[in-house]
């Protein structure tokens, strides 16, 4: 069983873009801590790409639900970063730190960007 996964996924790695090949080689975590630093960092211009998708999608004919909510999640984590939420994380820290910086401004009220709109 856990032999044919790995043939699955090492097909699946073989197919995909560079980008995503470089996350079949990472553990869970690894790609998880990735992924969220990627975004507190490119969050602004991920939006961007994510509105055209939600464009596109649209012209199609079809309501862009989940490029339209990446876009929204991908300003907002954006304007958290921009308000300095993650300064104060290194290139060592994983994605719970991530993670819990997020929490700590959705459970205080005050907090900056609490809007998922990306708007303060």
């Amino acid at each position: 069983m856990f032999g044919q996964q790995s043939n699955l996924s090492a097909r699946a790695a073989a197919n995909c873009s560079p980008h995503s090949r470089k996350l079949f080689g990472r553990s869970t975590g690894k790609s998880s801590t990735y992924l969220f630093s990627r975004v507190a960092k490119h969050g602004k211009r991920r939006a961007e790409e994510m509105r055209e998708a939600a464009n596109t999608v649209r012209e199609a004919g079809i309501d862009p639900w989940m490029s339209a909510a990446s876009a929204e999640t991908q300003d907002w984590v954006a304007a958290l970063s921009k308000r300095g939420v993650f300064r104060d994380l290194s290139a060592e820290s994983g994605w719970r730190d991530y993670a819990d910086k997020i929490i700590a401004v959705l459970e205080n009220p005050g907090a900056i960007a609490t809007k998922r709109s990306g708007r303060a």
